[in-house]
């Protein structure tokens, strides 16, 4: 808050004066050997935030085991494998471009038991940006013994939450900015499952930048797919790009052999042809924006990472719950939360 407000970022409501606008969300990542019993001593305290916040950069953003990825998690064969940090962009011609940022911390799989244990959003490629991964060459025999989620002690059941941002520097309108984190939702259902359970708190934010061109309403719905898949782009590098931590095993080590010719990159690459170009109102005109390190996905990331300041793995149950009262209203998750 302090940060943005010295910046006057946010709604003024007075001549010289800003009143910064700020969401959050967390994950519980605790419990995960002695380094991180340590952090039980240590509270997020305002200058954290603050230097947070001051230390963000536009440009290629470090993915997997990283910030709040670090003690993140996914369900596995009979432990908890790792989780993290991932994103995605897509460049959609015109200058548009819609960019996705994830903690996966989630209570369903990354990957589908009746495909081999392939990831499930393998599917979702752009480019060859996840190299050669692929099907596990031993299917489901992973070298650790397998069990089934409900096989998990009761005490994990309720520790899980995916968190994110969808972002675009489209001009869109407060309805079309919730639009686009509500089905950005569904690229997490596509990547994970199962998702969206009582025992997660999953939580996406919609931001625009405004910086781009207005979209009409065919291109709007081609905004969301992109974003959706955007999404669940993320959630494989995530799984991808994790390193071990606090003796939980990651996926690539978990499976031999699927992950071969994966390389981990800061932002994974986009080459922005995979859709045809935006036709965007007479009255704006641009050309396409670069959806790679260094492009409009990683400034779009960028600006989008503040609204997780929150979430830099210092999870509380005692905040989760309230949250998710608010998530499930109506058996349906919120994307945006205009007053938590």
């Amino acid at each position: 808050m302090q940060h943005l407000r010295e910046q006057k970022v946010g709604h003024v409501y007075a001549e010289g004066k800003t009143l910064p606008g700020v969401a959050g969300a967390i994950i519980y990542d605790l419990e995960q050997g002695a380094d991180f019993a340590k952090r039980l001593e240590v509270t997020p305290d305002r200058k954290f935030g603050y230097e947070a916040a001051k230390a963000a950069r536009s440009g290629p953003v470090r993915q997997g085991s990283v910030g709040a990825g670090t003690g993140a998690g996914t369900d596995g064969p009979g432990l908890r494998l790792k989780g993290g940090v991932g994103t995605a962009s897509l460049n959609l011609g015109n200058g548009v471009t819609v960019a996705a940022f994830v903690v996966v911390n989630s209570f369903g799989k990354a990957y589908d038991e009746t495909r081999g244990c392939e990831l499930y959003s393998l599917h979702l490629e752009v480019g060859n940006e996840f190299g050669n991964t692929r099907r596990p060459p031993a299917g489901c025999q992973a070298t650790t013994p397998s069990s089934k989620p409900a096989d998990r002690p009761s005490a994990d059941v309720d520790k899980n939450t995916t968190i994110g941002v969808v972002a675009t520097n489209a001009k869109l309108t407060a309805p079309q900015v919730q639009k686009l984190a509500q089905v950005a939702h569904g690229g997490l259902a596509r990547a994970i499952r199962p998702a969206h359970t009582m025992s997660d708190g999953d939580t996406i934010f919609g931001v625009s930048t405004k910086k781009g061109a207005e979209v009409g309403p065919a291109d709007f719905n081609r905004l969301l797919e992109g974003g959706a898949n955007a999404f669940g782009r993320a959630v494989a590098h995530a799984v991808l790009s994790a390193q071990p931590v606090a003796g939980r095993p990651t996926y690539c080590q978990t499976f031999p052999g699927a992950c071969d010719g994966y390389a981990p990159a800061s932002a994974p690459a986009d080459d922005g042809a995979q859709q045809p170009a935006l036709a965007a109102p007479a009255a704006h005109s641009g050309s396409p924006g670069g959806g790679g390190p260094g492009g409009a996905g990683g400034d779009l990331l960028s600006l989008a990472a503040p609204a997780l300041v929150v979430a830099l793995g210092f999870g509380a149950l005692m905040f989760r719950r309230p949250l998710r009262r608010l998530m499930f209203l109506r058996g349906n998750p919120v994307p945006r939360i205009d007053r938590w």
